[in-house]
């Protein structure tokens, strides 16, 4: 159930981030921010020497970077099925649900083999922590967002 509800959020979080570059139009300079943040917040969270966060950080932005292209198929055909409204056959519905668990397992797949890659370089406890820290620093940039969105309004 939590491995569910990371996939989720962080296919919320990316879609965020992308939607939000997008609107200030600076795009880049965003999302090297939001990485420049993670690094910090992950090196600090796992507690990574400089030599364990020199070979991560990369690997990881790798990963995230992957995840993001997995579902970007399925988040594409979501937006074009939210634009149709009430118009929406049975069988984009099946197609949509089809796309979101072959996404999810494509998605899985490629975390058991980052977090294989991970152990090569971090200490179990801290790969094991990894899912934990991932989950905050999305709650927080969701947070961060929501906050910049009400400010906004």
């Amino acid at each position: 159930m939590r491995t569910k509800v990371i996939l989720i959020i962080t296919t919320i979080f990316i879609g965020l981030i992308s939607l939000n570059a997008q609107d200030k139009g600076n795009q880049s300079s965003d999302f090297d921010k939001l990485k420049k943040e993670r690094a910090i917040y992950f090196t600090q969270k796992l507690n990574l020497s400089d030599s364990e966060a020199k070979s991560f950080i990369p690997l990881l932005d790798e990963f995230l970077t992957k995840k993001y292209t997995i579902n970007k198929d399925y988040r594409r055909l979501v937006k074009t099925i939210r634009k149709k409204n009430n118009k929406i056959t049975d069988a984009e519905y099946t197609t949509c649900t089809e796309k979101f668990l072959d996404s999810k397992i494509k998605e899985a797949e490629l975390q058991k083999e980052y977090y294989k890659k991970f152990m090569k370089i971090l200490p179990a406890e801290k790969v094991y922590k990894l899912q934990f820290v991932e989950v905050d620093f999305m709650k927080q940039v969701l947070e961060k967002h929501n906050r910049h969105r009400q400010r906004g309004r």
